[in-house]
């Protein structure tokens, strides 16, 4: 059975979800799935030898797949994860509250253990632990103009 590689940044909750997880990956490696749903993928992409970008066929395979979309990214909208979620017959589109780009690094579990679910049955299961998820506390910052 392959070890899993959890990455040295990813918050306790995520690190002991990848790691009960162990040899549950279903089609996956455990480092294939351990590096592809974590920011140091994005952090070092596109790497020299990246193939060009992907040129969508409007063809796609009938499978069950997961969308994430956090409120708060800046980066890729909700709106955006929903366009990517139509493109699939079978697709989920999940909307994780008070998170920024990488939903999975939310530090209470709640997506990791929903990241799990899919990949284990293909379903979501039971999202209530979303409404948990506080929102982020934000500090006014004065400048010297005020």
């Amino acid at each position: 059975m392959e070890r899993v590689l959890v990455p040295s940044g990813a918050p306790p909750p995520v690190r002991r979800a990848l790691t009960r997880a162990e040899g549950q990956f279903d089609a996956f490696s455990a480092k294939g799935f351990a590096r592809g749903t974590m920011a140091e993928m994005c952090i070092t992409w596109p790497s020299e030898g990246t193939a060009k970008p992907y040129r969508s066929t409007g063809v796609f395979p009938d499978v069950p797949v997961l969308v994430l979309a956090a409120d708060l990214d800046a980066n890729t909208s909700v709106a955006s994860g929903g366009a990517a979620a139509r493109q699939f017959k079978r697709s989920t589109l999940v909307t994780v509250p008070n998170m920024g780009h990488v939903a999975d690094y939310n530090p209470s579990g709640c997506v990791a253990s929903l990241v799990t679910a899919f990949i284990r049955t293909g379903a979501v299961g039971d999202t209530t632990c979303l409404k948990a998820i506080p929102p982020i506390k934000v500090h006014p910052v004065r400048g010297s103009h005020d």
